[in-house]
Parts: C-alpha cells; structure tokens; sequence
C-alpha cells in the first residue's frame, strides 16, 4: 500500500526529494492490555508495535511500504545516523517521560522506467516512555513516531553530486 506524500522532482532530469507520512505506534508492558490489543492492532489510532531502531523501521516499514515490488531493488548500506535526530529537533526530553530518538538512513538502488537510480531514504524514531498506575500495579506505555521520513534520488552514480541540492 503506498500512502500520500509529497515530492519534488526535476523537469529535466531523474533527481527527486520526496517527504512520507509519519507513522504512530504504540507499545505497553501491560499483559492484559497487550492481550485486548495484540501486536497489528489499533490503540487510540496507534498501530500496536514493539518500538524499533530507525534502522531496522526503514527496512521493516518503509522500504516495503514505499518501494516495495520495484524491479532490482537491492539495499546498498543501512547505516546509522546518530545526528539526525538532533539536527531535526527530534527526541527532546520531557518532564517524567523517558525519550528518546535514532535516526537512520537506507541507500537503495532499482530500476525505474528502464534507468538505474539509486537513492538514500532518512528518518528518526522518536519513543516516549511514561507509567500509568492501573488495577494490577505500574505499567509502562511507549508512545513512538517514524518521522521525519525523506529520501533523495537520482540516476545512478549521480546521487553524491546533488547531495548539497537536496541538503537544501
């Protein structure tokens, strides 16, 4: 399923910047809640998720989501991306909120209308852990975000010499 975005992309050529929608999810250590609501299902529009890393979310989620099916796909480097999150604002602390964030990007390539491209796709997770007294005692929720998601792409080989564009 490919969900809206946005995308800029260049008349004359094959280079594009494209931003995805963000992605909610929620977690919880409490039992009884986990076996009203199981992994895949929906808490308050939040899809039930064990939190991951940047990383493992854009080849888990976003790669099959959004590139999925396409023709030679073949995943170049998943690399960590320790600074991003800083650089975007993201993963601020909050008062009784353990947070957090990882930021992350993945280099593909594929073809597309008979051209090689190749291209880098970024994005943070954010998690906000907080308590909640119930019934039985504390548990903890997590409340976590896939955002922040972009990619930049070009024919292939041509995708380092438009880095300082789509950095703009």
């Amino acid at each position: 399923m490919v969900i809206a975005h946005s995308n800029r992309l260049n008349p004359n050529g094959r280079e594009e910047f494209e931003v995805f929608p963000n992605h909610s999810f929620y977690w919880t250590d409490n039992k009884m809640q986990m076996n009203l609501f199981p992994p895949g299902n929906r808490y308050y529009g939040n899809v039930v998720k064990q939190p991951v890393t940047a990383q493992v979310a854009l080849q888990e989620i976003i790669l099959p989501e959004q590139r999925g099916g396409l023709q030679g796909l073949t995943i170049l480097k998943n690399e960590n991306v320790p600074e991003l999150p800083a650089a975007l604002g993201a993963g601020q602390q909050q008062a009784g909120v353990a947070s957090g964030a990882t930021g992350a990007k993945l280099r593909i390539r594929y073809i597309s209308g008979g051209v090689p491209i190749e291209e880098e796709i970024y994005a943070v997770v954010e998690t906000m852990t907080f308590p909640t007294q119930g019934m039985f005692g504390v548990s903890n929720n997590t409340l976590w975000y896939l955002d922040y998601i972009f990619s930049f792409k070009a024919t292939a080989g041509n995708l380092e010499k438009n880095t300082k564009i789509f950095q703009t």
